[in-house]
């Protein structure tokens, strides 16, 4: 069998490897665009008297070695009519070496009520998770040295957590993450963090 050029093997490898990927993602686009859509959808039926709290926070994801714990973002909170129901878009930064990776989520929070004394406010929710991760092979050295490479993966949140009940604007709370993603590791993210009441009384 004759031999075949080792560029022309490798063109041919890097066709292979580029066709699939714009079918293998669109779906998760076309899905990144419906909760984009529903996201305002739900955002503009809330009535103007709709309390937010915005925030950051701070945290780890479990599993993951020391250099490479760090989970940093930004989290928002608006409550949906009267039925204790809470919207929750949330974006999530992994610190990580030669690697970018970031998770957006779409979650709905249902509080739970304990004793009027308690100074704790539970919840628990559920959502839908979009994350993408860059590898800058240039720099690792792997295959396709001198690009950089990406995947995108959904799937979804299973979320616990509770707020801290204090005077004025600031409300600390700590949450617990599992995420369940299509094609890749599943991830377990505690973080904690700040809102701070948009409008409304203090």
């Amino acid at each position: 069998m004759p031999a075949t050029p080792l560029g022309q093997t490798m063109q041919s490898n890097l066709l292979v490897n580029q066709r699939p990927v714009g079918r293998r993602f669109a779906w998760q686009r076309h899905l990144l665009q419906w909760l984009v859509v529903a996201a305002a959808s739900a955002a503009s039926a809330l009535p103007a008297t709709a309390q937010w709290r915005i925030g950051g926070f701070l945290g780890g994801e479990h599993d993951s070695s020391w250099d490479e714990f760090l989970v940093i973002g930004a989290d928002a909170r608006g409550a949906v009519g009267t039925k204790n129901i809470e919207l929750n878009p949330r974006i999530s930064y992994f610190v990580r070496d030669l690697t970018t990776r970031i998770q957006l989520d779409f979650n709905v929070i249902k509080p739970l009520t304990l004793a009027s004394s308690s100074k704790l406010l539970p919840f628990i929710g559920a959502g839908l998770a979009l994350e993408r991760v860059s590898y800058d092979n240039a720099l690792t050295g792997g295959t396709g040295a001198g690009t950089n490479t990406s995947e995108s993966n959904v799937g979804f949140n299973y979320i616990v957590g509770s707020t801290l009940k204090v005077s004025g604007r600031v409300q600390p709370f700590a949450q617990f993450t599992y995420s369940v993603l299509n094609e890749a590791a599943n991830s377990a993210v505690i973080t904690f963090g700040v809102h701070f009441k948009l409008g409304g009384t203090k």
